[in-house]
């Protein structure tokens, strides 16, 4: 019980981290429904979506995430890596700023510095 308020005060974190950092990356790249951002599964695919990767990826990352975080970290650097070269950076800062814990302010810190993201973002149907 003593571990339960901890747990969730971090999960929040991790979920408001990644949901204003799609949110915004999606509002900048003229994305028709930004708000889709806060969904808790969707968001890490509208990141796919984003940094112009298969979105189909984002299930492997949450699956590598829950059962093997080594594996599911360096997915994740990955993508923040695609996300900088998006928005017109270097994606070694990318690389650097989604791998966890550091990503609970990185990956904000790539949303929120990024001017424009270069590409259309592809829509699903």
């Amino acid at each position: 019980m003593e571990l339960l308020a901890p747990t969730l005060l971090v999960t929040l974190a991790w979920y408001l981290a990644i949901s204003l950092t799609t949110y915004r990356l999606a509002a900048l790249g003229g994305h028709p429904n930004p708000k889709r951002a806060f969904l808790p599964v969707e968001n890490i695919g509208m990141l796919y979506e984003i940094a112009g990767k298969d979105r189909h990826k984002s299930r492997w990352t949450i699956v590598f995430m829950l059962g093997l975080p080594v594996v599911g970290s360096l997915m994740f650097a990955m993508l923040g890596g695609a996300l900088m070269q998006q928005t017109g950076r270097s994606p070694l800062t990318g690389y650097l700023l989604a791998l966890p814990p550091v990503a609970l302010l990185g990956l904000p810190l790539i949303a929120y510095s990024a001017r424009s993201v270069r590409q259309p973002i592809p829509v699903r149907a």
